[in-house]
């Protein structure tokens, strides 16, 4: 009886260890989708921002109906944050291209900006 108990310790021992490299691998995942859906919801709130900053007068510091001067600042981004990294944006008269990544620099968004609103690419 002993070696069967010896067994079943071996066993639950594997067993404990193989679930634990889930757990750990699963929180991993869930830890990163979290950053991805923080940076989606930050670009959001940004888009309002530039439509407001699309609106507005240049001379009290607004677009004027263009996008082309607009930067991280008018967008309310820091270009690192607790959810990523924002590095690029690429503008044109109706619409601006913004890139983040997030904290592991393993997955990049892009998302374009324009009048009627955002598109992810």
């Amino acid at each position: 009886m002993g070696q069967q108990q010896l067994i079943v310790m071996i066993l639950v021992t594997v067993v404990v260890g193989i679930m634990t490299i889930v757990a750990i691998t699963m929180f991993q995942e869930a830890q990163k989708d979290s950053e991805k859906t923080a940076i989606r919801q930050d670009l959001l709130n940004s888009a309002s921002l530039a439509h407001t900053y699309y609106k507005k007068p240049a001379m009290l510091g607004g677009g004027g109906g263009s996008f082309l001067n607009i930067t991280f600042g008018d967008l309310g981004l820091d270009t690192s944050s607790y959810n990523g990294y924002y590095f690029d944006i690429i503008t044109q008269s109706q619409s601006f291209q913004i890139s983040a990544s997030t904290l592991d620099r393993s997955d990049t968004l892009t998302a374009t900006i324009n009048t009627v609103g955002l598109t992810w690419n």
